[in-house]
C-alpha cells in the first residue's frame, strides 16, 4: 500500500481495504505453511486465510451481512417476510430451518428469485454451487435407502413424520427434482421446504454426508422492494444481506451449532429475535450464548435485538415496554441501545405488508373479499367481529386497516431506525467489519509468534515485520473510517429527510388513487 494519506472516498477506500486484506490472507497462508505443518497446529491459520478470502468477496461487493438468530417459533421467518413484503420463507409447527439462506435486496429483479448457483462477484468466473452438493447428497441418500431398505429408513425417521413423503420421492426417483433457479413466492417456499427437509433427511440417515458440513456458501434469494411505505431505498452504496440461520432448538438429531456459528462469524450484524412470552426460556439462553461468542469478536455494537409477539401483552401483570428494554439491556450488556432494541409484532406487520403488496400488484381490484391476504388482515383488524365486518368492508377501509395494523406492529420504527440506517451505512460498515476481523486475526497470530519467538528465528521475524506493516496500514485506514463517519451521519440525515418527504408524497398519491377508484366504482354503478 502507498504511504500517501488515503482519501475518504468509498471506492478508493474499498480498493485499499482489498489490498490490505489480500496481504493478510497471504500472511495467513504463509503462517499456515511455516507454523502448522511443522508443529501440528489445528489448521487455524488456513481457516483464517479462507475467512479473509470471504471478507475480500464481501468488500468487493460491498455487502453488509446481517444474520438473524432465534429459537424455533420466535417468528424469525415472519420477520424476514415482513421486511421483504412477501411470504418467501416457509414456516410450520415442526422444525423448519436447517439450511442457512441469504436474502439480498436487488434493483435488478421484479419478483423474488431463489438461486442455488450464482456468481460470487459480477465479473468473476467463480460460482457458488449449492446445487451440485445437493445432487450428490440426493444420490448418496438414495444409495443408503437401497442399502438398508425403505422400511428401516421409515423407522429411522420416526421422529420426523413430515419427511416420509420426501423419503419416498428419493427412493423412487434417480434424479433430483430441484431446479438451480426458481422464481415467485410459491415456488420459492416449496423449494426451500424441500431443501431444508433434504438436509434434515441426510443428517438422520447419512450424517457423514450431511451437505451442511461441506457448504461454504448458501442458497441466495434476490428480492425487490415492493412496499414503498417501508421507507427502504436501494439508492445507497452497498447492499444489505439478511442471513436466515437455524435456531438451536430446531436441530433435533442434527448438530447445527457449528453451522450457526459459521454464519454468525461471517456476518457484520447480528439480529437476535426473542419471543416476548419466552424471554427467560432455555432456548433464548442458548441463542444468547451463541451471540455472546460472536460479540467477543464483532463487538457489542454489532448486536440488534427484536422482542417479537408484543401483541400477546394482555394485562398489567405483563412486562411493560420499559421493563422489557431494561431486561434485554441487562441480559445482553448493551446499555444505551434504544436504536438497537425494538418491540414488534411480526404477524401484524406481515398481515399489513402482504395485503398492501397484493393490492399494489392488482390495483384494479375493487372488492377486497376476492384477495387472498384480506381475510387474515380482517381477522386482525376487526377482532371478534371480523365475520360481520369483513363482507361489507370497502377497499378504502381495508387499506386504512392495513395502515393501522402496520403502525401498531412497531415494525415501521424498526425499519426506519435500524434497517434503513444499516442500508445507508452498508458500504462503510462492511469495510470496517472486514478490517476489525483482519485485525483480530493478526493480533492472534502476533500473540502466538511472540510466545514462540525463540523457536522460529527468521520465519517469526518475517511474520513480525509483515504484521507491523499491516498494522500501520490498518491505522491509516482507521483514520479514513473516522472521516467516513461524518459522511455517514450526513447520509442518515438526508435519508430521514427523504423518508419524511416521501411519506407526505405517498399520502397525497394515495388520496388521489382512492378518489379515482371510488369515481370508477360510482361510474360503473350509474352505468
Amino acid at each position: 500500500m502507498s504511504n500517501e494519506s488515503l482519501k475518504p472516498d468509498i471506492y478508493s477506500l474499498q480498493q485499499s481495504v482489498v489490498d490490505v486484506l489480500t496481504q493478510v490472507r497471504d500472511l495467513m497462508k504463509y503462517a499456515s505453511q511455516k507454523l502448522e505443518s511443522s508443529h501440528g497446529k489445528d489448521g487455524r491459520y488456513a481457516e483464517h486465510a479462507k475467512s479473509i478470502e470471504n471478507e475480500i468477496t464481501k468488500v468487493r461487493n460491498l455487502e453488509l451481512r446481517m444474520a438473524i438468530a432465534a429459537p424455533m417459533k420466535a417468528g424469525k421467518s415472519t420477520i424476514i417476510n415482513a421486511i421483504v413484503g412477501q411470504d418467501i420463507l416457509p414456516s410450520r409447527n415442526a422444525a423448519m430451518t436447517t439450511l442457512p439462506t441469504e436474502i439480498v435486496f436487488s434493483k435488478d429483479v421484479t419478483e423474488p428469485k431463489l438461486k442455488l448457483r450464482y456468481r460470487l462477484e459480477p465479473e468473476s468466473d467463480d460460482f457458488v454451487d449449492v446445487y451440485s452438493d445437493l445432487m450428490r447428497s440426493w444420490t448418496n441418500l438414495q444409495r443408503k435407502i437401497n442399502e438398508i431398505g425403505i422400511d428401516k429408513a421409515y423407522e429411522d425417521i420416526a421422529e420426523y413424520p413430515h419427511l416420509r413423503d420426501l423419503l419416498k420421492d428419493v427412493s423412487d426417483s434417480p434424479d433430483i427434482p430441484f431446479l438451480s433457479e426458481v422464481s415467485g413466492t410459491e415456488a420459492i417456499q416449496k423449494s426451500l421446504t424441500d431443501l431444508n427437509d433434504l438436509v434434515r433427511l441426510c443428517g438422520v440417515l447419512v450424517p457423514s454426508d450431511n451437505p451442511l458440513t461441506s457448504l461454504v456458501s448458501v442458497p441466495r434469494i434476490e428480492v425487490p422492494f415492493l412496499d414503498e411505505k417501508s421507507g427502504l431505498k436501494l439508492d445507497s452504496v452497498g447492499k444489505l444481506v439478511i442471513v436466515d440461520t437455524p435456531g438451536p432448538n430446531e436441530a433435533g438429531a442434527l448438530n447445527l451449532e457449528n453451522v450457526v456459528q459459521l454464519q454468525l462469524k461471517a456476518s457484520s450484524i447480528i439480529l437476535l429475535v426473542l419471543d416476548y412470552t419466552q424471554l427467560n426460556a432455555e432456548a433464548a439462553e442458548n441463542v444468547r450464548n451463541d451471540v455472546d461468542k460472536v460479540s467477543e469478536i464483532k463487538g457489542k455494537d454489532s448486536i440488534y435485538i427484536l422482542v417479537n409477539k408484543i401483541d400477546l401483552r394482555k394485562s398489567k401483570k405483563d412486562m411493560t415496554k420499559e421493563q422489557v428494554l431494561e431486561f434485554v439491556q441487562n441480559k445482553f450488556d448493551i446499555q444505551g441501545s434504544s436504536d438497537r432494541v425494538f418491540e414488534i409484532s411480526a404477524s401484524r406487520a406481515a398481515y399489513a405488508s402482504n395485503f398492501r403488496s397484493e393490492y399494489r400488484m392488482n390495483p384494479d381490484v375493487d372488492e377486497p373479499q376476492s384477495m387472498q391476504t384480506a381475510e387474515l388482515l380482517a381477522r386482525q383488524a376487526f377482532g371478534d367481529m371480523w365475520e360481520d365486518e369483513f363482507p361489507e368492508a370497502s377497499m378504502g377501509r381495508m387499506l386504512k386497516a392495513a395502515d393501522r395494523i402496520w403502525s401498531k406492529s412497531g415494525f415501521a420504527d424498526f425499519l426506519e431506525r435500524a434497517v434503513a440506517v444499516l442500508m445507508a451505512q452498508a458500504a462503510p460498515r462492511t469495510l470496517s467489519s472486514a478490517l476489525n476481523d483482519a485485525s483480530g486475526r493478526l493480533t492472534e497470530l502476533q500473540n502466538y509468534t511472540n510466545l514462540q519467538k525463540g523457536s522460529f528465528g527468521q520465519d517469526v521475524a518475517k511474520l513480525k515485520a509483515a504484521i507491523d506493516a499491516l498494522e500501520d496500514d490498518l491505522r491509516k485506514l482507521n483514520d479514513c473510517r473516522n472521516k467516513l463517519k461524518v459522511e455517514v451521519l450526513d447520509l442518515r440525515r438526508s435519508l430521514e429527510k427523504k423518508l419524511s418527504s416521501n411519506l407526505v408524497d405517498m399520502q397525497s398519491q394515495s388520496r388521489e388513487q382512492l378518489k379515482k377508484i371510488f369515481w370508477r366504482k360510482e361510474y360503473r354503478e350509474a352505468d
